[in-house]
C-alpha cells in the first residue's frame, strides 16, 4: 500500500480481506478496472512493520497535538473576543504619531475585532 497510492480505500480493503486463491476486482486511479488473483499471503517482516508502526504513531501524535492546540486557540479567542487598537498599541511601545509615515498617521482608525 505504501508503494502504490493509486489504489482507493475500497480496493485496498478488498485486497487486505482476500484469502489465498481469491480473485479481487476494483477500480484504481490509473486504470478503469483491476483484476487480481491472490496466490500466496506472506507475513510482513517484523522489523519493517515495527518501524512503520512507530512512524505512524509519531505522525498521529503530532497531528493530535496540533488539533488540540488549534481547538484551544479557537476556544480562547471565542472566550476573550480580542480587539486591537493601533494607536494604543503604538503608544504602549513608545511610537508617537509623529514617527509614523503620513498615510498611517492620518488614518485615525478605530479599534477593530481581531481576525
Amino acid at each position: 500500500m505504501q508503494q502504490n497510492r493509486s489504489l482507493g480505500p475500497e480496493l485496498a480493503g478488498k485486497l487486505f480481506e482476500a484469502k489465498a486463491h481469491d480473485v479481487v476486482t476494483g477500480q484504481t486511479s490509473q486504470i478503469p478496472v483491476m483484476v487480481a488473483r491472490i496466490d500466496t499471503i506472506s507475513p510482513a517482516n517484523p522489523d519493517e512493520a515495527a518501524r512503520m508502526i512507530v512512524a505512524q504513531r509519531n505522525r498521529g501524535t503530532v497531528l493530535l497535538f496540533n488539533d488540540i492546540g488549534g481547538l484551544a486557540r479557537n476556544a480562547a479567542k471565542a472566550a476573550v473576543k480580542p480587539t486591537y487598537d493601533l494607536d494604543r498599541g503604538r503608544s504602549a511601545i513608545g511610537v508617537s504619531p509623529d514617527d509614523l509615515p503620513k498615510t498611517a498617521a492620518a488614518s485615525g482608525a478605530q479599534p477593530a475585532r481581531a481576525p
